[in-house]
């Protein structure tokens, strides 16, 4: 079974939404901008419907998720406090920095590549011009 969750909130200058996705063994995040205006219903909607095949999630966290049964009391409060929360939960937070490191660190390396293969092709330039003819 797979849950998900989508939470809205007020970031610097723009409004930003947290979808969060987890099965019993795995926690994914993806992360969408909506904009300087809070985003409507119908927004959301479309966002769901029509972006969703398309969200960048990140890769699969390994969890444990105990199946335990609360008391209605319980998740009421939960809830209540979910709802005085600001920004998305931790754990999200968390795994959009470490993918959003992982890429950079992709990123340089690619780069670092290329470098050395473009110094590598300038250098056979310089050889090749100076053996002549």
């Amino acid at each position: 079974m797979i849950h998900s969750k989508l939470t809205v909130f007020f970031d610097q200058a723009f409004y930003r939404g947290v979808f969060e996705r987890w099965t019993p063994t795995s926690y994914q995040v993806a992360r969408v901008t909506f904009g300087t205006q809070p985003p409507s219903a119908p927004q959301l909607q479309q966002v769901i419907w029509r972006r969703w095949s398309t969200l960048q999630w990140t890769t699969p966290a390994k969890i444990v998720v105990s199946e335990t049964h609360h008391r209605v009391k319980q998740r009421q409060r939960a809830a209540q406090r979910e709802l005085k929360q600001h920004g998305a939960r931790q754990r999200a937070t968390v795994m959009l920095k470490t993918e959003h490191r992982q890429n950079l660190q992709l990123k340089k390396q690619r780069q670092r590549q290329a470098r050395v293969q473009h110094a590598a092709v300038v250098r056979q330039k310089q050889q090749a011009k100076r053996r002549g003819h």
